[in-house]
């Protein structure tokens, strides 16, 4: 399966450490991963994935969410986000079926 993750990444936020962890697992599990790396500006990275940075000006990705799903064709979107960030998400991958890990604290 090929599977598109969003969250934050190559930081050291919490939500970097779940979506790492759940690449991680992904890919044990013998699945594709590629990442949209929140609060990623493309700094060279040691993990086993490819990681999409967030542009300038598009700090949580939702347009760049919208142009990678269109071009990799996912099987599905993975959010690791905010609940408020959740429905922008869902209209920027398309036809993609979307996933929701929310924190709650």
């Amino acid at each position: 399966m090929k599977v598109l993750l969003v969250g934050d990444a190559v930081v050291g936020s919490g939500f970097a450490r779940v979506t790492h962890a759940y690449a991680e697992s992904l890919l044990s599990a013998g699945n594709s991963v590629r990442v949209l790396g929140v609060n990623y500006e493309g700094e060279p990275h040691a993990f086993p994935y490819a990681i999409h940075p967030c542009p300038e000006g598009d700090p949580f990705g939702f347009k760049r969410l919208a142009t990678l799903a269109e071009s990799l064709r996912p099987d599905v979107v993975c959010l690791i986000t905010d609940p408020w960030h959740v429905e922008r998400y869902c209209t920027a991958a398309g036809n993609v079926p979307v996933v929701a890990s929310v924190a709650v604290d």
